[in-house]
């Protein structure tokens, strides 16, 4: 079964996550590759010792190679006055006649476990088995898809796409290049969480450049210092290894940035105020805000309010009704206060909507995560753990503590480890009698997309497993909520729009429709809107409009459409 390849999320037709710096909506990189395919050819990324006339820049010079020589000749050279000092000592002492050096065997023994001890002591975390505490991973909320360190670089932006840095040439032929870790150990501390309130961006404005110096930019860490981001923006395509991180990072071409066309704000402006006082309110509030993107609807926002002196939200709420008014209000939300208010409402009250939960946090990365959690605390005094560790319970409650951590943003493939991996979920599972929910957890809910693709590509290539797929494994160990958590997990890591498709299907199929689980997806996955389209149609064999339009009706249905479009 061959599944489409992935193109970048968008949303009325411009990219999300291009030249609109920290506030940004969320996706998958453009490398995801179709499922069941190779993961990427390094060979298209050549090392440092490619011809001068490939497109790619060199990753390390002559001088570094020196240096690397340098440092290894000092250190033999430190190894072999060390063996010669002791071999030295151990002469001396046996022409002196003596075999005692004063401890006994017990004793030196003794002192090399207390040393050992010493050693290891205070490795241990009193929350290591509680899936609510970890520790953070990344240098900020906002690390990039494409493995770029976006917060803490000037000139540097998320997800792979960054301004040109002050003083530098757009054209330039042999653009700096970021470097790129592999594996890489988190960092001592992260980064503080910015504030939710400064990642509104004006429309049509880019980005603030970094400002010209002669100095050099402030690295985010000593230890790893960021280099200039090259003009432009580039995504960096899947890298794959085997055995370990290759000795040179991948470079990419220079793309130049996607321009995004500035949005005047004052005639929808005039329209809605028009429209409030007239007669034609319904039809207007669709046709102004069913075609806005997000951050067009952030400017009309703040237009409506210094032109009127009044809050949109709150004429919307009192304008419309029903269905209605929610999907407005949906779309007049950013992302994360619309995601944060449906966890709210999925563990509000006596019971929990487990489908809701899902479908907000299963595929939400961990930058857009950090901030609904954010929002969370500040809307209800509680943090988002808490919450949902007080509402879920069981194997299911378990598996959303993990999921709530946030998984690896990164785009890079470790085969050796995939195959590892995959050994343990089986070991975990069919391999034993009963299952070890934690081993699966702790490697599905943690690994970046591309690598559990690779984990399932594993485990139905192994023989051990009898070429069982990681979906029938979770069948046959799990039950409940907790199999189709981990069933819309596997679902959206071979095809989002797949996943969001059936869900979708679920909904408005046979009599009645669930108009609660309708306006949830088609608001918060209207970035999506494309693939889940086009998966629908390759499943039921009919457009998603028009299996819309035949389930709703009125205002409702006009304003569903409008967003969906045909």
């Amino acid at each position: 079964m061959s599944y489409p390849a992935y193109p970048p999320p968008t949303y009325g037709g411009i990219p999300y996550g291009q030249a609109y710096g920290a506030y940004q909506g969320y996706g998958y990189p453009p490398a995801y590759q179709p499922y069941g395919q190779p993961y990427g050819d390094p060979a298209a990324h050549p090392p440092a010792s490619a011809p001068s006339s490939s497109p790619y820049p060199p990753t390390e010079s002559s001088e570094h190679h020196k240096d690397k020589k340098d440092k290894k000749d000092k250190k033999d050279k430190k190894v072999k006055e060390k063996k010669d000092k002791k071999d030295k000592k151990d002469k001396q002492h046996d022409d002196s006649g003596s075999s005692d050096s004063g401890d006994s065997d017990d004793d030196k023994k003794k002192k090399k476990e207390e040393k050992k001890k010493k050693k290891h002591e205070g490795h241990g975390h009193p929350h290591a088995h509680d899936p609510f505490h970890y520790p953070t991973m990344f240098n900020s909320p906002y690390q990039s898809y494409y493995g770029f360190a976006a917060a803490s670089t000037p000139g540097a932006y998320p997800y792979g796409h960054h301004e040109a840095p002050a003083g530098s040439s757009a054209g330039s032929s042999a653009p700096a290049v970021p470097s790129i870790a592999y594996n890489a150990p988190p960092p001592p501390a992260p980064a503080p969480i910015p504030n939710i309130a400064s990642l509104s961006i004006a429309p049509g404005a880019a980005p603030a450049p970094a400002a010209a110096s002669s100095a050099p930019a402030p690295a985010p860490t000593p230890a790893a210092p960021q280099p200039p981001a090259p003009a432009g923006y580039a995504p960096v395509p899947v890298a794959v290894f085997k055995e370990g991180p290759p000795a040179h990072p991948l470079v990419q071409p220079n793309i130049p940035p996607t321009v995004v066309p500035a949005y005047n704000p004052q005639p929808h402006v005039l329209q809605l105020v028009e429209a409030f006082n007239g007669s034609k309110k319904d039809e207007t509030l669709i046709k102004v805000l069913a075609t806005l993107n997000l951050f067009e609807i952030d400017a009309l926002k703040k237009a409506y309010q210094a032109q009127t002196g009044k809050d949109l939200l709150k004429d919307v709420e009192s304008a419309a009704s029903f269905n209605f008014k929610d999907v407005l209000l949906g779309i007049l939300h950013s992302r994360e206060q619309y995601d944060a208010d449906t966890i709210w409402d999925a563990i509000k009250g006596a019971g929990t909507n487990e489908g809701a939960l899902i479908d907000i946090l299963i595929g939400m990365p961990r930058s857009h995560l950090e901030l609904v959690k954010q929002i969370y605390q500040r809307d209800h005094a509680e943090s988002l753990e808490a919450a949902i560790k007080g509402d879920t319970d069981g194997d299911f409650g378990l598996f959303m503590g993990y999921l709530i951590r946030g998984r690896d943003e990164s785009n890079y493939v470790d085969l050796s480890k995939a195959d590892m991996d995959a050994q343990r979920i089986y070991a975990a599972g069919e391999g034993k009698i009963g299952t070890n929910e934690k081993e699966w957890y702790e490697i599905l809910c943690s690994a970046n997309w591309h690598q559990v693709r690779a984990i399932m590509k594993a485990y139905e290539a192994s023989n051990a497993t009898k070429h069982h797929t990681l979906l029938q494994a979770t069948e046959s160990e799990y039950s409940g909520w907790t199999q189709k958590a981990l069933i819309a997990m596997l679902t959206f890591a071979k095809n989002p729009g797949e996943y969001y498709a059936k869900r979708l299907h679920d909904a408005i199929e046979g009599v009645g429709t669930d108009d609660k689980k309708l306006k949830r997806i088609v608001i918060s996955q209207r970035h999506r809107l494309p693939e889940i389209k086009e998966a629908f149609s390759s499943l039921y064999n009919v457009s998603l409009y028009r299996q819309v339009e035949k389930d709703t009706s009125g205002d409702y249905q006009a304003v569903l459409l409008a967003i969906i479009g045909n």
